[in-house]
């Protein structure tokens, strides 16, 4: 929806017409403190002058920052931690010294016991979560606690590698508990307004929250294909319209042979979904959906692989189902894209809670998309 512009006027104006992230003067956006899927509504005091480039970082670099910066000083100003300090160097298991994002005492009965954190935005494909994991449990030495604190929630799956492996994991729902009363009224934040919201959410559900209870409870297999395909519709339409345009359902090409479950036309004009149809022939999302109990195969990606066309749909898809595909599925992905330049990307029932899990943190789903691309392209 697009900011009236005396609203936009009174924002640049109240900042001084600069980005309140760099102080550069041009080009300014206006970007939104709490999302519009969040309940953000469109007013001066959820709204914020920023540069093009600010904006986009907003989901990066400059949100763990402020993430990191907001949990350090609820934990400073909370009595049962002590000694809380930013980026220290502390001794591992090992041997070797490595650096903590924050670290502490936490009172355990009658004692202190040191604490150390590692912040994260969340949003983690399962071979990032496995690195991250590494990384914790690395951190391990002197008998302190490890703690991975997430912008976001976890799917249970992914919460429970991490606790199995004793890492203690603070989720975005379990920092709103512990620390959310602890925020100062006047912390003007991204990270203290999303503690202070979801705080506030906790108790309704978002739509696409709804969507993925139905999608947990849809049976697998061939009876609920139907069920399954239409809801794995409806999310993705939640998640990615706009900027992508709603999608065309049982889309068949000329000779009616090739049928895919959605196609969403893509003309996006900024981020990522711009990236991909300017790199990757995105002009359409094609989405297969695959209700199987067990893995996609490579003959599904075939079929896909003969729908996807540079002069027509484009080169590039999703296949979504309910598991991890098969070790043949990955290599037809991969010879797809080396042989003809066609991308197929995976989704599986974690992938797509990770994506309903960020942007209820106030991020965008398709970042998880973006990781899933990073992580094709540097296995080849």
């Amino acid at each position: 929806m697009r900011i009236p512009t005396n609203l936009r006027n009174k924002v640049f104006e109240r900042d001084g017409n600069v980005c309140v992230v760099c102080g550069r003067r041009f080009p300014l956006e206006i970007a939104h403190i709490i999302p519009h899927h969040m309940g953000g509504q469109d007013a001066a005091s959820n709204l914020v002058s920023v540069c093009a480039n600010c904006n986009r970082a907003l989901d990066g670099r400059v949100r763990y920052l402020d993430f990191e910066e907001t949990l350090r000083g609820l934990l400073s100003t909370h009595p049962e931690y002590r000694n809380v300090k930013g980026h220290t160097v502390v001794p591992a298991d090992d041997g070797t010294l490595r650096e903590v994002d924050i670290s502490g005492e936490r009172r355990a009965g009658g004692a202190w016991q040191p604490i150390r954190i590692e912040c994260k935005l969340g949003g983690l494909t399962t071979p990032r979560l496995e690195e991250v994991k590494g990384k914790m449990l690395a951190l391990r030495g002197g008998g302190a606690v490890t703690v991975l604190a997430l912008a976001s929630d976890l799917p249970a799956e992914h919460l429970r590698r991490l606790t199995d492996s004793g890492i203690e994991v603070w989720t975005l729902s379990d920092i709103a508990t512990r620390f959310g009363s602890f925020l100062p009224p006047d912390r003007k934040s991204v990270a203290a307004t999303l503690i202070r919201e979801h705080a506030a959410a906790q108790a309704r559900a978002s739509p696409e929250q709804l969507i993925l209870q139905e999608l947990k409870s849809c049976a697998r297999g061939k009876p609920a294909w139907s069920l399954y395909q239409q809801l794995v519709g409806r999310l993705l339409t939640h998640l990615f319209c706009p900027p992508l345009q709603m999608p065309a359902a049982e889309s068949a090409d000329a000779t009616k042979e090739n049928r895919r479950d959605y196609v969403f036309p893509n003309y996006a004009d900024a981020g990522f979904w711009c990236f991909l149809r300017q790199q990757y022939a995105a002009d359409f999302v094609v989405v297969d959906a695959k209700n199987y109990t067990t893995g996609v195969k490579k003959r599904d990606v075939l079929q896909v692989a003969h729908y996807l066309k540079a002069h027509g749909a484009g080169l590039f898809s999703l296949i979504v189902s309910r598991c991890a595909p098969a070790q043949n599925a990955r290599g037809a992905a991969r010879e797809a894209w080396i042989s003809q330049r066609k991308l197929v990307l995976f989704l599986d029932d974690n992938d797509v809670e990770t994506m309903v899990l960020a942007k209820v943190a106030g991020r965008e789903a398709e970042l998880l998309v973006r990781q899933k691309l990073e992580d094709f392209r540097l296995s080849l």
